[in-house]
């Protein structure tokens, strides 16, 4: 779709990353670096799904977006864990994706309570989640 990749791809590259360690034992000196990209990465890659212009339904009224959403949520936290300076930009250009989106769905005439819950359930899961966390 948006990065013309099968998401079976991207899943089969993230297990090798993770699975693989030859990258934890080269970075010796920053032992966590190559962990935090993935989820870094994944964020980015899920990031592009969850804020992608809204045609139709919201994907944050359907159970497969919100699944989405709650893994980007998932993902942001990791990265928080991992080591929070280096993930701050990543939170904040998903915070930025987010009000874009919200506006194109205000620009395109969506009904208010739809827009506010679209806000609620990118809140609680790409908030709460690393919160929680």
């Amino acid at each position: 779709a948006a990065c013309k990749m099968h998401p079976l791809a991207c899943f089969l590259a993230a297990w090798l990353i993770l699975t693989d360690t030859m990258f934890i034992g080269v970075s010796r000196i920053h032992l966590n670096d190559m962990v935090q990209m993935l989820f870094i990465a994944s964020t980015h890659f899920l990031g592009i799904f969850i804020c992608a212009p809204p045609v139709g339904r919201p994907i944050g009224s359907t159970l497969r977006g919100v699944a989405l959403i709650g893994a980007c949520g998932l993902c942001i936290a990791c990265a928080l864990q991992s080591k929070f300076a280096m993930a701050l930009t990543t939170l904040g250009w998903l915070g930025l994706q987010n009000i874009v989106y919200l506006a194109q769905m205000l620009s395109r005439r969506y009904p208010a309570s739809m827009i506010l819950v679209e806000a609620a359930v990118r809140g609680v899961l790409l908030l709460g989640i690393p919160v929680i966390l």
